[in-house]
């Protein structure tokens, strides 16, 4: 199984659901952590739309995308393309990419980016170890090599435990700004530092 698979069984059996369409979510109408409002063009919601003109019941919709296993290749090309690759997974640390693709699927990649940004930046003691790598959401040829620099002067432990107070942090902020998403708390199990 390759660190992506691992990740992504995790991830996906783990914390992203089935069908819904709660009206307090944020994303509207997903499918297996697929928002149709973020992502209209993934291909899977031609599938999903056929099933649901079919069945009312969303344990039967479910049910039947479940057993699909067209549904189930094009969601997980679609969390590597869109989440994995989007960072260079493969050439992180395993335990790094795990986290990152985490906080990807979550708050989306420009923030987990961010977030591994600013993690970097604090690990480099005032930039004596090496220097800060611009906080832009983008993951360049700065970034990794911030990366780089940090995990041969820091360990890969301080570098997740930083990226799990920026995602612990990042929950309380959109509960405190929002109430309705305090029926979410069950995010907070998401910040575990041994999880990978």
């Amino acid at each position: 199984m390759t660190v992506f698979e691992e990740a992504y069984n995790k991830v996906i059996a783990g914390s992203e659901g089935g069908y819904a369409n709660d009206p307090t979510d944020k994303g509207g109408e997903t499918y297996a952590g697929i928002s149709r409002k973020f992502h209209p063009d993934w291909e899977g919601w031609k599938i999903v739309s056929e099933v649901k003109s079919q069945e009312s019941e969303v344990s039967r919709i479910n049910a039947r995308l479940k057993a699909d296993e067209r549904v189930g290749i094009l969601i997980k090309e679609f969390y590597k393309k869109e989440f994995w690759d989007m960072y260079a997974g493969d050439s992180l640390n395993p335990f790094v990419s795990a986290e990152l693709f985490d906080q990807a699927v979550n708050f989306g990649v420009g923030k987990a980016i961010e977030h591994l940004q600013r993690a970097i930046n604090l690990l480099n003691r005032n930039a004596k170890d090496y220097p800060d790598v611009p906080v832009d959401g983008g993951f360049g040829k700065k970034t990794f090599e911030g990366y780089k620099n940090c995990v041969a002067h820091n360990s890969v432990n301080h570098l997740c435990n930083l990226l799990n107070g920026f995602q612990m942090k990042r929950y309380i902020e959109i509960m405190e700004a929002d109430h309705s998403q305090e029926k979410y708390a069950g995010w907070f199990s998401r910040v575990i530092i041994d999880k990978w």
